[in-house]
């Protein structure tokens, strides 16, 4: 049972090989498209492999300083220098000093507020956003008063007059036009619709 299944799977992968093959030698806009993601899928786990398995490093750089901090800690309260410590390792002495463990510190608890500091920093949250309030108008006149008022308004006044300007050199070069044309000579001179087939 199992065994007719596998086969299956496998005949029909080597269909689908075979028909993704065909798509590529004929130039396939799918298959080009699918082999493209293989493609750039490989070449970034053989390229960057920390990006699909994480990180094979020590530990971060937070968790370095961390240690190196609690380390100092333990020294300053031995009284022991990283100096002092190098000096015997170099000098050759074999005895090693007592490894001390760094203790763990307290969780410290929120404090309660009494009621009137809670009043407190409610009233200073009130007279600063009264006063960024005042600001805020202050400067808003300030711009008002700078632009003459409804500078928008005024643009688009300008822009109206300017573009009546326009249209009316336009009508006005139009009507030139049409005088010109009025005033120019006749084409045919007197004698009828024939005058020019006429032999003199």
């Amino acid at each position: 049972m199992s065994s007719g299944v596998a086969d299956s799977i496998k005949a029909w992968l080597q269909q689908g090989g075979r028909a993704f093959v065909d798509g590529l030698m004929r130039g396939d806009r799918t298959a080009m498209a699918i082999f493209t993601a293989v493609a750039l899928f490989v070449s970034l786990l053989v390229t960057q492999p920390g990006l699909f398995f994480g990180r094979k490093s020590g530990p971060s750089k937070k968790t370095a300083k961390k240690k190196e901090k609690k380390a100092q800690q333990a020294q300053q309260k031995t009284g022991d220098s990283p100096a002092a410590k190098a000096t015997p390792k170099q000098s050759g002495a074999t005895a090693k000093q007592p490894v001390e463990q760094p203790e763990p510190l307290k969780k410290t608890q929120k404090k309660k507020e009494s009621p009137e500091e809670i009043a407190a920093r409610k009233a200073e949250q009130e007279r600063r956003k009264k006063q960024s309030k005042e600001a805020f108008e202050k400067n808003a006149q300030k711009i008002l008063q700078s632009n003459g008022g409804n500078s928008f308004a005024k643009k688009m006044e300008k822009e109206k007059a300017k573009v009546a300007e326009e249209e009316h050199a336009e009508l006005f070069k139009k009507a030139q036009q049409r005088m010109k044309q009025k005033d120019a000579a006749p084409l045919a001179a007197s004698g009828g619709r024939f005058a020019l087939l006429e032999d003199d």
